[in-house]
């Protein structure tokens, strides 16, 4: 499948959505694509973030359909991730 841009012709693999969107739009100003519409619970240009509330599986691939959980991550490197990300690593 193909994108086409202002000229500028892009594959879903150059939009690196993560299998998380169907299809992006090629960004000039970025010179990036951006995702469109990003689901399994995901945000961000690539759908590489998870939505407000919810947490990353930190044993999951980014490709992963379970990547953004409603659990709080128990692990220490989960809330390590948590609080890098500007979270907060809090049980309740």
């Amino acid at each position: 499948m193909r994108h086409e841009y202002k000229g500028r012709c892009v594959t879903l693999a150059e939009c690196d959505c993560h299998d998380h969107a169907d299809s992006c739009t090629y960004n000039m100003t970025l010179g990036d694509s951006i995702c469109d519409e990003c689901y399994h619970n995901t945000t961000g240009d690539h759908c590489d973030q998870c939505v407000d509330g919810l947490y990353r599986n930190m044993s999951a691939s980014l490709d992963d359909p379970n990547l953004c959980q409603r659990q709080y991550p128990t692990s220490s490197l989960a809330r390590t991730q948590c609080l890098k990300e500007g979270g907060v690593a809090e049980q309740g």
